[in-house]
């Protein structure tokens, strides 16, 4: 485990690397870029310090801005200051452990403050009987956008690293969250691992119905797995 997880700090440290104005070349208007320069450096996602291949990946859009959206939360500036740790670790041994300190600080000061975690995520991990340290999570694209419709071409910019992320995480089962994540993720997965979506509401402040309903076919389907 100890080689799989260097190899995923590599990866997450060269996502970090990537420049958004290069990626998003004739989208970039569609990528948040605000004054305090966290909207320029992307969130690979987390993964679980009980995660092992072959687990579950929780699949989002793309990271939500900080409640009142006009600059950096507390967690958002924890946050980045992990982040650009990592980016900028000059070694192996630096990155992973840059990486371990960024997984640990989201699992328990970041992700909780998370609308989509409190209200999507813990509902479903509530009813399979898991917690957050057996799961991973990520984005299929990285950055903040400055509207949830964003254009098709982010998601085909952001497809190569997705993938390369869920090669190497190899999960087999993937929960899309909301039904556009789910729809543009269907169009380019070719894997084999089980996909589920869950419906989300508006702002994600609720768990809609038909969220809840995702949420049971979800568990009847996979809860035994855990038991």
């Amino acid at each position: 485990m100890v080689e799989w997880t260097a190899s995923v700090a590599a990866l997450w440290q060269r996502i970090l690397r990537v420049d958004h104005a290069s990626l998003f070349v004739g989208a970039a208007g569609d990528i948040k870029d605000r004054d305090h320069g966290f909207d320029r450096l992307p969130q690979p996602g987390f993964i679980g310090c009980d995660y092992r291949p072959g687990g579950v990946l929780l699949l989002g859009q793309n990271p939500g801005s900080d409640p009142k959206g006009k600059g950096m939360s507390p967690s958002d500036q924890l946050q980045y200051r992990l982040l650009s740790a990592l980016r900028d670790a000059s070694d192996n041994a630096e990155a992973l452990a840059a990486f371990k300190n960024l997984m640990s600080a989201l699992g328990v000061k970041v992700m909780p403050h998370w609308a989509i975690a409190r209200n999507v995520v813990q509902p479903l991990l509530n009813d399979l009987g898991v917690n957050l340290n057996q799961v991973a999570y990520t984005n299929m694209v990285k950055f903040r956008t400055n509207d949830s419709g964003f254009a098709n071409t982010l998601y085909e910019k952001s497809w190569e690293l997705t993938s390369e992320q869920i090669d190497l995480l190899s999960p087999s089962i993937i929960v899309a969250l909301g039904v556009a994540t789910h729809r543009g993720f269907m169009k380019r997965y070719r894997g084999r691992a089980k996909v589920y979506k869950i419906t989300r509401g508006i702002g994600d402040t609720f768990l809609p119905a038909a969220g809840k309903s995702d949420i049971a076919a979800i568990c009847a389907a996979e809860r035994d797995r855990f038991v």
